[in-house]
């Protein structure tokens, strides 16, 4: 694959009470605990963008949000309401932003090698500077905050068996239930949302955008219970969306910004899907703000199951496995006192296929990872201890994979260990090649949703395509 790196958005947080008293001096008090987002989109010609360079550029931002030379214009000033919320100091710091993060990053990325002159004898390559593409002559830079507490989003792969998947959100004062579906209709750069509610006060739904704020919304009320949907688009500079946010009448009636979800992962966990939230409760929920959050992804490893007529099943990875017989259930050590007794329907909801990155091994030794609803063999331990954790592994006994199949689903987003490799998609039960990270970008994936398998793991699937 070729090692440009595609036109996309990078966000990152900079906590301005986590930076110490002498940077805090130098902003309004009523901002010491926000949070400012920042969005910077381009295309990036890195000769190898990873991990690290994108932490680096976090600490640029972070730097830059937090000089001294960062002051709100209405600052010292009596009698004014100074917040992130201010026009005047929004308009500052995306001016300031423009003028020193752009650069810095330009002068972090945009480094590429040149092939040698073939008219000389000189074998040195040369360095190249070329700009990052964006409104204006540098990236696209955004900068703001977000009414309302950040939560996490739930991420599909996390969750055993196939969509579509129903989770239940606890947010601060409200419940939500959200349901994800597959919909072939729409790319990953696309998501088609809807509300439904089972409360009368008014609720809402807002795209938003960093930049633009609210730019798009869904709503009920009284009698309009919904499911009402809008198609969001993902945020590209000054267009789409980076995120939504839940509103809710409050006090006199007035629609408050309450809730939003993560906007470094609502797009990579949630694009391409139909997400479809009902509003169950809005005087209850969890008592927690986004920060002090987590989701359950299903019941704990080794949780053993029966049914009022069911046999009894094992739990590994949020899957359920058919122990075969009193024998096999003794011979791996399962205790009958901890078998748990659940209605019938509540065994048979409970997944066949384990999530991602669940780490099996059989009674012959055997060791399998599960990806995209698919088992990989893992040849030998070098490969194994490259990827993965003895301490992840769970113990069955031969036989207990049989059923799970060889093939991943469709959209799963595979390459093997060995860097820098191919990267493949699987359509039909077939694998497609992604011929370049620019490619890649078009094609609306994420690297998110990239899994990793042992070298030699794709080798049974042929190309039945370039992308």
């Amino acid at each position: 694959m070729s090692n440009q790196i595609p036109e996309d958005e990078y966000l990152y947080n900079a906590k301005l009470n986590d930076i110490g008293p002498t940077s805090i001096q130098q902003f309004p008090p009523l901002i010491e605990t926000s949070k400012i987002q920042v969005s910077v989109s381009g295309r990036l010609l890195s000769e190898g963008f990873s991990k690290v360079t994108e932490a680096e550029i976090a600490e640029i931002v972070r730097k830059e949000l937090t000089s001294r030379k960062v002051r709100s214009p209405l600052e010292g000033k009596p009698g004014l309401d100074i917040s992130l919320k201010s026009l005047d100091f929004r308009s500052l710091l995306e001016d300031y932003l423009a003028d020193t993060i752009s650069k810095k990053v330009q002068k972090l990325l945009a480094v590429k090698q040149s092939p040698k002159d073939a008219m000389t004898d000189d074998d040195e390559f040369g360095e190249i500077r070329q700009p990052l593409h964006g409104p204006g002559q540098g990236p696209c830079i955004c900068a703001g905050n977000l009414p309302g507490s950040e939560y996490p989003v739930i991420d599909p792969h996390s969750v055993a068996g196939p969509l579509p998947h129903v989770y239940a959100i606890g947010f601060y004062e409200d419940w939500i239930r959200m349901k994800v579906e597959e919909d072939p209709s729409l790319s990953g750069c696309q998501m088609l949302v809807g509300l439904e509610s089972r409360v009368s006060w008014a609720k809402e739904i807002a795209g938003w955008h960093l930049c633009n704020a609210q730019v798009s919304s869904v709503s009920t009320s009284g009698s309009n219970t919904g499911p009402n949907f809008m198609l969001l688009e993902k945020a590209e500079c000054q267009s789409g969306v980076h995120t939504i946010l839940f509103k809710k009448a409050k006090l006199f009636a007035v629609m408050t910004g309450m809730y939003t979800l993560d906007m470094n992962t609502f797009w990579p966990l949630l694009g391409g899907k139909k997400v479809t939230f009902t509003w169950i409760l809005d005087t209850q929920g969890s008592g927690k703000w986004g920060h002090e959050s987590s989701f359950s992804s299903g019941r704990d490893d080794g949780t053993l199951l029966k049914g009022e007529s069911d046999p009894i099943f094992v739990i590994f990875g949020g899957a359920k496995f058919h122990i075969p017989s009193p024998t096999v259930f003794e011979a791996m050590g399962f205790d009958w006192a901890n078998v748990q007794t659940v209605s019938d329907n509540a065994a048979m909801a409970v997944p066949d296929v384990p999530r991602d990155g669940t780490l099996l091994r059989e009674s012959s030794g055997a060791i399998y990872v599960m990806f995209g609803g698919a088992k990989f063999h893992i040849p030998n331990m070098n490969e194994f201890n490259a990827l993965f954790s003895p301490a992840n592994v769970r113990q069955l006994w031969d036989g207990a994979l049989t059923s799970i199949p060889n093939v991943p689903r469709d959209g799963t987003l595979l390459t093997e260990r060995t860097s820098p490799g191919p990267v493949f998609v699987f359509k039909g039960g077939s694998k497609f090649h992604i011929s370049s990270p620019a490619r890649f970008h078009e094609l609306c994936f994420y690297w998110e949703n990239l899994r990793i398998v042992p070298n030699g793991a794709l080798a049974a699937f042929p190309v039945s395509g370039v992308l």
